[in-house]
């Protein structure tokens, strides 16, 4: 919760449904189908479905797909919204390893402006203290390659890779505006 304060989430949600191993029925992916209706984010960031080192993440991953792709489904939950499906993005698990989980990164985000906060945010959990460090390394390392991604156009010092899993729609190609 403190993280969360950190870093300016008002609305947080926590489920009870356990930690390694975690377990997902058809109950659970129900409800959470039922809050995506109901909230209707525009984007959602997710775990990355392959992680062998911690198979929950993959589980969480994978159960949100699965929710997202009920959210799409119309009357897949009676009683809630007409069917809806918002951005996903899958993000980075079991730091440093993300070569082992073969994470496939598609788009960047410069953290710049961001990433004193996500580390006081990360420093909450007290349990891993080794997560500041490898947070910052990777940060730094996604920040190399996005700013050779710009190709001179910005330089980026410190930024996050995610995997975007749902297509981009628009009315024009997404060029890079940076």
């Amino acid at each position: 919760v403190e993280a969360a304060k950190i870093i300016g989430i008002e609305d947080i949600r926590f489920f009870d449904y356990g930690d390694y191993p975690l377990t997902l029925d058809d109950v659970k992916i129900r409800t959470l189908t039922k809050d995506i209706l109901d909230i209707r984010p525009d984007v959602i960031l997710t775990h990355w479905t392959n992680d062998p080192l911690n198979e929950d993440h993959a589980l969480t991953g994978k159960a949100v797909i699965r929710a997202v792709s009920a959210a799409g489904m119309l009357g897949a939950v009676p009683g809630t919204p007409s069917h809806f499906i918002p951005d996903i993005f899958l993000f980075e698990t079991t730091l440093p390893h993300s070569e082992f989980n073969r994470f496939e990164i598609n788009t960047y985000i410069d953290i710049g402006d961001t990433y004193k906060k996500k580390m006081e945010a990360i420093r909450c959990f007290a349990v891993q203290p080794q997560l500041v460090q490898y947070y910052t390394r990777c940060a730094e390392n996604r920040g190399f390659a996005a700013n050779d991604w710009s190709r001179g156009r910005k330089k980026i010092t410190y930024a996050e890779g995610f995997c975007r899993y749902t297509p981009y729609l628009g009315n024009e190609l997404p060029l890079s505006a940076l």
